[in-house]
């Protein structure tokens, strides 16, 4: 009890992250959970560098250190400005001093010897190296859409040329899926509806109302939605 109420009294310290924009001014990029404690160690994160820095290693960084108080007026306690590159260069050293108050030095040091960057590959890189991918459709024929003989509802088949919202999606995401897509194969469920011959609410069928969910290609799959 008394070493809990002791521990009352520790700072509750945080530390944010800036990047410097075009103007000189700084911008926060992340800011840390709270802990309470003289030696902090705060959880392990990740920020894209497209966040953290634009992209440009060379943008300066500043990493401010502060101790939370009362009703939001927070201390600040120390604070340094590096780059990303200045960062990985300093892997597996003992750390950065951070500048206090008044240009006092710290005895508290950052450690970065968990710093590390990773690529992050974009979808084209993803395809053009070979990743499949497969569609599953799911259609909802709740009764939130609305009768289906009435215009209005997104289930309206309407005698005209004209399709209804259903008809729509599905042609602007299979269209587009279709081409990345080698067996051209979609499986199709519902959710929603009374299936014959009993007439019971399902929230799990297949369309086609066969054993088989699958559709050949975005034809068969209006096909049996229709």
């Amino acid at each position: 009890m008394g070493s809990r109420f002791f521990g009352l009294f520790l700072p509750s310290v945080f530390y944010v992250i800036s990047k410097a924009n075009e103007v000189g001014a700084y911008t926060v990029v992340y800011r840390s959970e709270t802990i309470r404690g003289e030696n902090p160690n705060w959880k392990s994160n990740t920020i894209s560098m497209r966040s953290l820095c634009n992209g440009d290693k060379e943008r300066c960084l500043q990493i401010q250190c502060w101790k939370e108080g009362l009703n939001g007026y927070h201390k600040l306690i120390g604070t340094t400005v590096t780059t990303v590159n200045q960062l990985m260069t300093m892997l597996g050293s003992e750390g950065m001093q951070l500048s206090g108050q008044k240009g006092k030095t710290l005895l508290a040091k950052v450690k970065v010897s968990q710093v590390r960057i990773s690529p992050v590959y974009t979808f084209m890189e993803y395809i053009t190296t070979g990743t499949q991918i497969h569609c599953c459709f799911a259609i909802d024929f709740t009764a939130s859409n609305g009768d289906p003989t009435a215009p209005n509802s997104l289930h309206h088949m309407s005698q005209n040329s004209r399709i209804n919202p259903y008809e729509q999606a599905i042609q602007a995401v299979g269209e587009i899926i279709q081409d990345y897509d080698a067996t051209k194969m979609f499986p199709v469920y519902g959710f929603g509806a009374r299936i014959p011959p009993t007439g019971d609410v399902s929230h799990h069928f297949p369309v086609t109302l066969s054993s088989s969910p699958y559709c050949s290609g975005v034809a068969g799959v209006l096909e049996s939605y229709r």
